[in-house]
């Protein structure tokens, strides 16, 4: 009954408008436009399907400076949304019967070191579905510049010597070392760079013409530049790091146009792959939580905002949604489908997720409610976060005027006891403060450590604060050992004479 209800809600959504000349859906043109402007998303474009077919083609924005609007042409990098191709990929050698997805790792890449290697006896189906026992901080070293690493083949060699944090087909743990081993066993198997593999094996066959691996192709078609909203007051494009090797994991790049025409080939709109393949690659691998199961690079899990709020989540008459999001540190991307309703949606940015790491995914939930017509839940935001401009703003300013103050009460002797203390205490309790952010707070919401490159390559605007508070600390401290000599020597002297 839920589903015939939402199918009929879905069948009123108008037809939109685009370059395509459609007629606009003002309400939910008007939504998005606000959310843009709440989220500051410099570029944006949203396609939203309805039974299999456009009903909805938003743009906005511009592509760069100066440059041309966002249109449904635009490439974006697409993040963690690029392992649902790589997943096909291995899910069409499958089919062909040159994989199953019981084969080792030792055994699909011994040239690599796999036969050797403790992942050894890790599966396809374990590096599909993220049970290998690879870790998420090692799919996230593959991104340090130290050591350059630019192929998939070395960056696979680099895994398999590193140490498994779990058995194999153990517990869920999401990283992009997974798909980087399945991007070097596409290679070898094919005898293919990824990218030709891929070309033949998926893009070809669903006749995507603007999605590729290829980051400088990409570039020469318009790749959207990447903005970073620095310190929550201006977006200026800034340069973001791009991995060669990470393709397979999160540096594909594509368009609205190109992952619209995936969703409807999902949707069993259009043809280009067997059902049989596109089946496998939605059928579940792993339980991730009590909500929800991962597939071949898709998250599973039932269409809770068909009820208001979320409600009842488990609710068993709820149709199954696929999705999956995707970042990079200059993009954003999201891709969801419903089969039994025929709804599909599309969502690219070419923006920083930054310290607020949950306002994209508040934006797509959002999204999805006003689709289907019900109520979200009140947006709840991090106080700290909430308060991160300010305090990337405020800290290094008060630590470094703690420093100015030592100096001048330095300067001046003659001060009472309390001018010559209070300094120091206020000091200390501001660089305590400081020292407690940088190295425990900002470390345990970031999940990287603050020296690793690319944290700051991340939240550049957080890096530039840290950093230069640290300086700061450093410069105090340096200060408060000056003054101790200095007063332990005139003790020495005072004694002396």
């Amino acid at each position: 009954m839920l589903v015939a209800i939402v199918a009929a809600s879905l069948l009123s959504i108008p037809a939109v408008a685009n370059s395509a000349n459609r007629e606009t859906d003002s309400s939910l043109d008007s939504f998005v436009r606000q959310q843009r402007a709440d989220l500051g998303l410099p570029g944006l474009a949203v396609v939203v399907l309805s039974h299999g077919s456009v009903k909805f083609e938003g743009t906005y924005g511009d592509a760069y400076p100066g440059g041309p609007g966002i249109t449904l042409k635009t490439p974006f990098l697409l993040g963690s949304t690029s392992k649902q191709f790589t997943a096909l990929a291995v899910q069409q050698l499958i089919s062909q019967r040159r994989l199953a997805l019981s084969d080792p790792v030792g055994a699909l890449l011994p040239e690599l070191g796999g036969a050797n290697s403790p992942f050894s006896t890790v599966t396809l189906a374990q590096l599909l579905s993220h049970t290998s026992g690879i870790s998420e901080r090692a799919g996230l070293e593959e991104f340090n510049p130290w050591p350059a690493v630019t192929s998939i083949r070395e960056e696979s060699r680099r895994v398999l010597q590193g140490t498994p944090t779990a058995v194999p087909g153990g517990h869920f743990d999401y990283s992009n070392a997974n798909y980087t081993l399945l991007g070097a066993i596409i290679e070898h198997v094919t005898g293919k760079s990824f990218e030709d593999a891929l070309q033949v094996l998926v893009l070809a066959p669903l006749g995507l013409t603007s999605t590729t691996s290829d980051l400088e192709l990409a570039r020469s078609n318009g790749l959207a530049a990447g903005y970073y909203n620095w310190f929550g007051i201006i977006h200026v494009v800034t340069p973001g790091a791009t991995w060669p090797m990470g393709a397979p994991s999160a540096f594909i790049t594509s368009t609205a146009s190109d992952l619209t025409h995936l969703l409807q080939v999902h949707l069993g709109e259009l043809a280009g792959i067997g059902t049989a393949t596109l089946a496998n690659a939605r059928a579940p691998l792993t339980r991730v939580n009590e909500y929800s199961q991962y597939a071949s690079g898709w998250f599973v899990r039932p269409f809770w905002e068909l009820h208001d709020n979320d409600e009842n989540s488990t609710d068993p008459s709820l149709p199954t949604l696929w999705e999956h999001s995707g970042s990079t540190e200059r993009s954003v991307s999201y891709l969801t489908f419903a089969p039994s309703l025929g709804l599909g949606v599309v969502v690219l940015s070419n923006y920083s997720l930054g310290t607020d790491q949950d306002k994209f995914s508040r934006f797509t939930e959002a999204l999805l409610h006003k689709i289907v017509g019900t109520r979200d839940s009140p947006a709840v935001v991090d106080p700290l976060v909430a308060a991160a401009p300010l305090i990337m703003i405020g800290l290094p300013i008060l630590q470094l005027m703690m420093v100015a103050w030592l100096i001048f009460a330095a300067a001046r002797p003659r001060h009472s006891r309390t001018g010559r203390w209070l300094p120091i205490l206020v000091g200390t309790l501001i660089t305590s403060a400081t020292v407690f952010f940088a190295l425990v707070v900002v470390p345990s919401r970031t999940h990287t450590p603050i020296f690793e490159p690319t944290w700051w390559n991340s939240t550049p605007d957080l890096a530039v604060s840290v950093g230069i508070s640290l300086l700061a600390v450093m410069s105090w401290i340096a200060l408060i050992a000056v003054c101790l000599t200095r007063k332990m020597i005139n003790l020495t002297e005072q004694k002396r004479s």
